[in-house]
């Protein structure tokens, strides 16, 4: 008994050994760092006489990065340097970083990678990729926030879909050479930070195509900020998108023809939005629409738009009209929240077969972040970069519509409208032509149907008979009447 107690009291012990060893001795990504070629972030960090190393403490509960410090190399390429409290324990890596090479009074962010080069405890040091150093006298590096992948297990009470959680910077960093020395000042800014947001899209009807039906995804990104917003005039979005191809079959024939998901690369996108500016789409296929929108809207005006009745299409033979509406969850997801950007389009394409179900050709759109808002308030311009989470949406639209087709012999109006014959001579030639075609045809193959064809041609022969004579009695009623009103005349009757 008492060499078990032993046993336990040397286990326990050797236990928080190993756990002080890690809480106090830094440790080295050796997978991750790239020391071979770049410097080490604790002797670039200790080239600042002001640098205190203390001042920077561990707490492995505390999963948000911080920014020390931007530094220029002499192969012209940009580091960044963080303080990630929890450190090598939980080993939390840096994905991005939105940054301005121009002063923060006319910002033009860009949302850059980041690759971890070398790290020591708390430390992190990381190359600004797609970046490089220009040759201008001055060079500004107006950073708004840097971001890590979100992770359910660390990030609680965040909206569904974050892709990429922020951490505020709202920092200038200005490099020159004053005196010839080198000298770097560093300086805050203000910046506009969002609240709230909703990734999401409607689908617009494109028309009917042979084997299917054509539409356009208009994605938008709804939200609200920290500062009132009067007027929004400008705005800057990044995103990125994926197409894909998905043939989904039917159960009776999975066995033979498996479902089969495709994607392709991801692109990166920026969405430059003014006030004035709108877009519009016209569909494709039979029966096609005609959409337009403003880019920048409020909430209010994107549901009214959403909500709506359209003739979208408006021919000899039929009318095409589109029922629009936002579903109950589109609604609530909507709720609270002011303005809308609708930053871009892409196409989507469904086509049904028998045998194989059906087949999708569309895009996938997510990662949407806000760098930039230029709006009004209290009377007063702003033009602020713009702290915000990186989030996708669901592939599913937020709207549906109900399409009614009206094909009452409109046909019929528009020869009657054009000729002046009228519509009920156009109906009965409608039936006559079809069939003085199929009853021949059908009397060769059929025998009985001759019996059929005489009698239906006796009919006709005899109704139209009837309708000259109908029409030879009405033209000559008229003068009837003249001829036996002028008999009378004659005879003194009248």
């Amino acid at each position: 008994m008492e060499r078990k107690l032993i046993i336990h009291k040397l286990t326990l012990i050797a236990m928080i050994f190993i756990i002080a060893t890690y809480l106090i001795i830094p440790v080295a990504v050796a997978n991750a760092d790239r020391t071979d070629i770049y410097s080490n972030v604790i002797d670039d960090l200790k080239k600042d006489s002001n640098f205190d190393a203390s001042a920077y403490r561990m707490n492995v509960l505390d999963y948000s990065l911080h920014l020390i410090q931007v530094a220029e190399s002499v192969d012209n390429e940009v580091f960044v340097y963080l303080y990630q409290p929890s450190g090598q324990i939980v080993n939390l890596t840096a994905s991005s970083i939105n940054i301005s090479t121009t002063s923060y009074l006319e910002p033009d962010y860009k949302n850059y990678k980041l690759e971890l080069v070398s790290s020591s405890g708390v430390f992190f040091k990381y190359l600004v990729k797609d970046i490089m150093v220009s040759s201008a006298p001055v060079r500004y590096y107006t950073i708004t926030s840097v971001y890590r992948p979100f992770d359910d297990t660390y990030d609680k009470g965040y909206p569904e879909h974050v892709t990429e959680v922020n951490f505020d910077v709202s920092k200038q960093f200005c490099f020159g050479t004053l005196n010839n020395e080198y000298v770097c000042s560093v300086s805050d800014i203000e910046t506009i930070t969002v609240t709230d947001k909703f990734v999401g899209l409607v689908r617009y009807f494109g028309g009917y195509h042979l084997f299917g039906s054509g539409s356009c995804d208009s994605h938008f990104v709804a939200f609200n900020t920290d500062k009132d917003i009067d007027r929004l005039y400008e705005a800057d979005v990044y995103y990125t998108s994926q197409n894909y191809h998905l043939s989904d079959n039917n159960s009776l024939v999975d066995w033979l023809f498996p479902d089969q998901l495709d994607f392709y690369d991801i692109e990166e996108h920026y969405a430059n939005l003014t006030y004035t500016q709108k877009n519009d789409f016209v569909g494709s296929g039979w029966g096609h629409p005609t959409y337009s929108w403003d880019r920048i809207q409020t909430v209010d005006q994107f549901l009214e738009e959403n909500t709506s009745y359209k003739n979208v299409y408006s021919g000899a033979i039929l009318d095409v009209n589109v029922s629009n509406y936002i579903t109950d969850e589109g609604k609530k997801s909507l709720e609270g929240k002011k303005w809308v950007l609708r930053f871009a389009e892409t196409s989507y394409s469904e086509s049904s077969l028998s045998t194989t179900g059906r087949d999708i050709i569309a895009t996938v759109v997510g990662n949407v972040t806000i760098l930039r808002l230029k709006f009004e308030s209290d009377g007063q311009m702003y033009n602020l970069g713009v702290i915000d989470n990186k989030q996708s949406g669901s592939n599913d639209p937020i709207n549906g519509s109900t399409t009614d087709i009206d094909a009452v012999f409109n046909i019929f109006d528009w020869l009657a409208e054009k000729t002046g014959v009228p519509r009920w001579v156009w109906i009965m030639i409608a039936i006559a032509i079809p069939l003085a075609i199929l009853l021949p045809v059908l009397s060769i193959f059929f025998p009985a149907f001759r019996a059929v064809l005489t009698a239906v041609f006796k009919g006709i022969s005899t109704a139209i008979v009837w309708l000259l004579k109908g029409l030879v009695f009405l033209i000559c009623l008229p003068f009837k009447g003249i001829k036996a009103l002028i008999e009378k005349i004659k005879d003194g009757k009248y």
